[in-house]
């Protein structure tokens, strides 16, 4: 086993690791990470042995925080995969406890909570907890003062929208995105007919709703938006691709007669209102209204 403690180097390997007393050195906790000993120092931050949830673990860590200790973290073993780290997750739990370890782990390890079952007085206990009026008003009440504060709703702007940050939600999603199991069931999702009628319906209602419309077309108006929403699209229409494929699809639109007939009323209507606004009707204007027709 090789002891790595707080302020040295953190590994970036799928690791299992172990949590020790540090005045008896009796293993107390065993866990599994994919980034290394980021996970262990989670456990025992102050954001975290701050929140009102109550676990054996967090119940541990809270006792040696007030005696200001912090639990030693040891690698036990790297893995490869997040198979092989589950499994010998498994192993090292089993093997803990049959040696007696006063472990706070409530599952066996592996997936998710595959070892803990809950047991009906503990699952009634909890919805009662979950659905308490009072306890609701109270959870409400404590996320709006602390999203109210104009500086933790900074300190979250600011930590969302680092390049570190960008790039790392970035890799999540395009690595979960890319696993067959979840792509087949977006397309089995957007495909069913239930499901593309509420996303109609949500659409339809947005739209209708003349709060809504009167709320966007103020924004809209705004010049700083009209600014930002302009330079956005010249960038992506200097992409190649992207007006090879704006091409494409304006071409097959107007192959379709009623696309062809609004599109011309369209342009008749606003040579009528520069006819009004210039008072002038010439060959030019003939000739754009031909042009319009062709097309």
């Amino acid at each position: 086993m090789v002891s790595i403690f707080l302020g040295q180097r953190m590994l970036a390997d799928p690791i299992v690791y172990a949590l020790l007393d540090p005045l008896t050195k009796e293993v107390r906790y065993i866990g599994k990470s994919m980034r290394g000993l980021e996970r262990a120092r989670s456990h025992f931050r102050p954001s975290v042995l701050s929140q009102p949830k109550r676990t054996h673990l967090l119940n541990w860590l809270r006792k040696l925080q007030k005696q200001n200790f912090v639990p030693e973290v040891v690698i036990l073993e790297h893995c490869h995969d997040d198979e092989q780290l589950s499994e010998r997750e498994r192993w090292w739990i089993a093997f803990a406890r049959g040696w007696g370890c006063r472990l706070t782990n409530v599952t066996d390890g592996g997936e998710g909570k595959s070892g803990f079952v809950y047991s009906d007085d503990l699952k009634n206990k909890m919805w009662r907890v979950q659905t308490d009026p009072q306890i609701q008003r109270r959870r409400s009440s404590a996320v709006k003062e602390t999203l109210g504060s104009l500086a933790v709703v900074e300190k979250l702007c600011a930590a969302q929208n680092t390049p570190k940050a960008k790039a790392r939600q970035k890799s999540v999603g395009a690595a979960v995105f890319q696993r067959p199991d979840v792509r087949a069931k977006q397309r089995a999702t957007l495909f069913d007919p239930v499901v593309r009628e509420k996303i109609n319906q949500s659409q339809r209602d947005f739209h209708v709703n003349e709060q809504r419309r009167a709320t966007l077309a103020q924004t809209n108006a705004l010049p700083e938006i009209k600014e930002k929403r302009s330079s956005a699209m010249k960038e992506v229409f200097r992409r190649p691709a992207v007006r090879k494929k704006h091409q494409e699809h304006t071409q097959s639109a107007m192959r379709r007669p009623e696309v062809r007939k609004q599109h011309l009323a369209g342009v008749r209507a606003y040579w009528e209102r520069e006819r009004q606004k210039r008072g002038i009707a010439g060959p030019r204007m003939r000739i754009n209204l031909l042009v319009a027709e062709a097309t």
